[in-house]
């Protein structure tokens, strides 16, 4: 009887030992367990057809990659309004534009996977970028949280509004978590600001003046486009802030945490870490093209 038949009555413990590193280091010793070279064979085969299954239904880890760059950095166009106010349902950017180089943040939704549909999954942080392509990441929709209001009047300064992403993203709402031992923001260590798929009263802000002093003035008044604003979170009181101080590194690049908090000086008045503008473009008169001349029907 040659060795195949006697291994397949007994095993020593050197031949199991054997099979186990074989198994471990992917080769056959041909001289101590030539029986198992068939197992090792289709076992090879086995991973080349999930291979070739999960190519064929985009589930590599290279075609995850380049779908999520995709459907993040899809252009969007945004509203062009007639009037320079902010209106219900527009499309805008969150800018910001303060400090001591005037470099261009936006606010952006980081998700940490992308749906089969094409929308962001949760968990879905909120960052800054300076990356200046309106993407579909970088653009989010601003709606007015009362229906009674007819929405072709403007958002104005005080009111509940919801900011979320666009069509095809799945309408992630932006949301601020109250601080806790377990949620909080990871560099600052602030209120957690995130994109979320339920709406709850955490997903509610309101747009402030500027200078504190006159708020009161300005409550009721009609928001402009590309004006400096502090967005205000009613749940938690804090706003809605870029940390200067941190960095991320993130498969986008380098980007800055967003948290909520209030960075005030000695007068109470906010820090330029607090001012945001909702950047939309304004359709000039003489983009509105020149008047329609229809012919004149003449008697015969």
């Amino acid at each position: 009887m040659d060795r195949t038949g006697i291994q397949s009555l007994y095993e020593t413990s050197r031949d199991r030992k054997q099979k186990f590193a074989n198994q471990h280091h992917h080769y056959s010793d041909f001289g101590v367990l030539l029986g198992y070279w068939f197992d090792e064979r289709a076992r090879a085969e086995a991973e080349t057809e999930i291979l070739l299954h999960k190519l064929s239904k985009n589930q590599l880890g290279f075609q995850k990659l380049d779908r999520y760059l995709i459907t993040v950095s899809r252009p969007i166009q945004l509203t062009r309004n007639l009037d320079g106010f902010l209106h219900h349902g527009d499309i805008v950017r969150l800018k910001w534009t303060h400090g001591p180089e005037e470099r261009h943040h936006f606010l952006a939704a980081l998700p940490f996977s992308i749906g089969n549909d094409g929308t962001f999954d949760e968990p879905c942080l909120a960052t800054a970028t300076e990356d200046s392509r309106i993407a579909a990441r970088t653009a989010f929709h601003v709606f007015r949280n009362d229906n009674k209001v007819p929405n072709h009047i403007p958002l104005t300064y005080g009111e509940c509004i919801m900011i979320c992403t666009t069509d095809g993203t799945g309408h992630r709402l932006l949301e601020c978590e109250p601080k806790s031992f377990s949620t909080f923001a990871r560099k600052s260590g602030h209120n957690e600001v995130k994109w979320v798929k339920d709406l709850s009263a955490r997903s509610l802000w309101k747009v402030l003046y500027r200078e504190k002093q006159d708020r009161r003035k300005t409550e009721g008044k009609f928001i402009p486009s590309n004006t400096d604003v502090v967005i205000s979170h009613i749940s938690t009181g804090q706003n809605l802030a870029l940390e200067r101080g941190t960095e991320m590194n993130t498969i986008m690049g380098k980007e800055k945490e967003v948290s909520g908090h209030i960075y005030d000086d000695r007068y109470k008045n906010e820090e330029i870490e607090n001012i945001w503008q909702f950047e939309s473009p304004l359709m000039k008169p003489e983009d509105y093209g020149g008047p329609i001349h229809l012919p004149r029907c003449e008697t015969l």
